[in-house]
């Protein structure tokens, strides 16, 4: 009896797995995993900025969408007393109904680089942050929207970590409120020094999705040239700025996020500075796309590989000038890393980044390692 009992199960499990590699329909949703909203999502999500800025040099129709599941509309802001900031062509009915037509979401990006001067006024004030999540909500339903990403940079102080609380408790009844499965997702730094501001116990029973800012380790700001998103640090002796697999344990381990709600940030772009080598002094700095930075090999710059980071950096061949980025090859350890680590999925910023000659192999890489295609029992019955 308990033979047959497991040779059955395993049949249906098996007839699972066909179901899902074979419906287009589920192309996108399965019955993998379950979202705080009632969604139902893939078992690795694959979520893309979309900057409006871009629609002149990238329009909607240009979007690879059997590469992506859903598309991050960004960014608008928090306006005076409540209101909402919507910057000048931003509307975009078109990549809504395109998104959709193709079976995929698409959400509001709020915020953004630099909010924390809009945010900040609006949360402490509670008539004004109840406009703002009602205007939020009504303009979600009116435009089409299938959820929020809240990406305030940063709260930095007790009083505005609770009034965070406050938005996110009150943004999700809002949402919920609908009747309509709307995502909620939150967009939080990669280490505790903005990171302890955030009360993962409070949000984490609100939101679907925490994407972890994980890029940027080094930059304009830092004290030396190093990697813009090494997934595995330096020795401490030599440079502790942390990296993707620290911030991953950090929200996972310290802060009790499920890893199932973790969304790894994958930089498109990359940072430079003028040093001979990793982990010394410069002066300059700059940052770039990857379609710009991938060009330069083979022209004044050579391709170096870093074994412990796993990550690629170039350096140039008569020059202090490095370039700090990602390539197929870390990206595709990187979500190697997601599917290992059990997390949520992937969100690339952005979109419009890795376009060369009309072909985006970050996008095409991240697409082929956690795609659909590579749904399989264990990941099945683990989540």
């Amino acid at each position: 009896m308990k033979g047959s009992l497991k040779w059955h199960v395993g049949l249906m499990a098996i007839a699972c797995v066909a179901v899902l590699a074979s419906s287009s329909a589920l192309t996108l949703e399965s019955t993998a995993a379950q979202g705080t909203g009632g969604n139902v999502y893939l078992p690795y999500l694959i979520t893309a900025a979309y900057p409006f800025w871009q629609v002149y040099d990238y329009p909607p129709e240009a979007i690879p969408l059997g590469s992506v599941h859903e598309i991050s509309h960004s960014f608008i802001l928090p306006g005076q007393n409540g209101s909402l900031d919507v910057p000048t062509d931003f509307l975009m009915p078109e990549l809504i109904a395109r998104v959709h037509a193709a079976n995929r979401k698409v959400t509001l990006g709020v915020g953004g680089a630099g909010s924390d001067d809009e945010f900040a006024p609006m949360v402490a004030n509670p008539t004004y942050r109840a406009t703002f999540v009602q205007n939020l909500t009504d303009f979600v339903i009116q435009q089409g929207y299938d959820g929020v990403v809240i990406d305030w940079e940063f709260p930095q102080t007790p009083a505005q970590r609770e009034n965070l609380n406050a938005l996110m408790a009150e943004l999700r009844a809002s949402l919920n409120a609908t009747g309509r499965d709307l995502r909620l997702t939150i967009a939080v730094p990669s280490s505790n020094g903005l990171g302890q501001w955030f009360d993962a116990d409070a949000i984490t029973p609100l939101v679907d999705y925490y994407t972890v800012m994980t890029f940027n380790y080094h930059g304009g700001w830092s004290d030396q040239s190093g990697h813009n998103a090494p997934l595995y640090p330096p020795p401490p002796e030599v440079d502790g700025y942390g990296s993707v697999d620290d911030s991953i344990r950090y929200w996972s381990e310290e802060r009790g996020v499920p890893r199932s709600k973790i969304l790894m940030g994958l930089a498109f772009f990359g940072n430079s500075f003028d040093s001979e080598d990793l982990y010394q002094s410069f002066s300059s700095y700059s940052q770039a796309d990857y379609s710009a930075i991938q060009p330069l090999i083979g022209n004044g710059y050579t391709r170096r590989w870093d074994s412990r980071s796993r990550v690629p950096y170039l350096a140039q061949d008569s020059g202090p000038w490095l370039w700090s980025y990602d390539d197929p090859l870390s990206i595709g350890l990187k979500c190697d890393y997601v599917i290992e680590n059990d997390l949520a999925g992937v969100a690339i910023w952005d979109i419009t980044m890795d376009l060369i000659q009309d072909r985006q192999e970050l996008l095409e890489e991240v697409a082929d390692k956690l795609s659909v295609k590579n749904v399989y029992l264990p990941m099945i019955l683990r989540r």
